[in-house]
């Protein structure tokens, strides 16, 4: 799934049905982390999308992505392990005038 881009139907369609999609995605994929990472410690960060319909008919997207990135420590100059553990959601509004009216908080 990290790979393509879902368009409206497909999206609906994975809300919808409730889905959940998980894998792993590799440090040395993700330019911006490659390039702070820890070239000797690469790893990877497990994803997890879960699909499911809002209260208000609109198509929301969990994120959780989990893991540890290897940094150099900047005191010591030695790898160091930073815990990944982030959980967000997403509404998907087909214009901005519908995303002005949600909610800031789901």
């Amino acid at each position: 799934m990290p790979a393509g881009v879902l368009d409206a139907a497909e999206l609906a369609d994975l809300a919808r049905r409730g889905d959940e999609r998980r894998w792993t995605w590799p440090v040395r994929d993700l330019r911006r982390l490659a390039a702070v990472a820890d070239p000797d410690q690469s790893g990877a960060l497990a994803v997890t999308a879960g699909f499911a319909l809002g209260a208000d008919g609109l198509p929301r997207v969990r994120l959780v992505i989990g893991g540890e990135l290897w940094l150099t420590c900047q005191r010591c100059l030695g790898p160091m392990a930073w815990p990944v553990d982030l959980d967000a959601q997403l509404t998907v509004a087909p214009d901005d005038a519908q995303a002005d009216r949600l909610p800031d908080s789901i």
